[in-house]
């Protein structure tokens, strides 16, 4: 944390609290509320990630099950390093909907992986 703010470092333990002891997905959506404003018009909620569960569509589970499981399978990393990671990333961007591509690439560097955000 060396040569980081002083808001910077609270806001990572922060993070690192609100994340301590998720282990699944639905441990990450249950930190969060999401109303789906653009409701099935999927052309315009493509560019954001929702981190809670709007009706039968769970985003994050979209993501870990399209991109981050075939690197749990190969031992790329752990199942608890990816949750972990989706938890981090979604509270690190804000309560709010997330820019996919910023959001892909936050989950990319804290993974070491390229997740494409097409």
């Amino acid at each position: 944390m060396a040569g980081e703010s002083l808001a910077v470092q609270l806001l990572k333990v922060n993070v690192s609290n609100k994340c301590k002891g998720v282990t699944t997905i639905k441990g990450i959506n249950d930190q969060f509320n999401y109303e789906d404003e653009k409701g099935d018009d999927k052309e315009k909620d493509r560019p954001w990630v929702a981190c809670g569960q709007a009706k039968n569509y769970n985003e994050l589970a979209y993501i870990y099950d399209t991109y981050l499981k075939p690197y749990i399978e190969k031992g790329t990393f752990s199942e608890e390093k990816a949750i972990r990671a989706l938890c981090e990333t979604c509270h690190e961007m804000g309560k709010k909907r997330k820019s996919r591509v910023r959001f892909y690439k936050k989950l990319s560097d804290k993974l070491g992986v390229k997740i494409p955000s097409k």
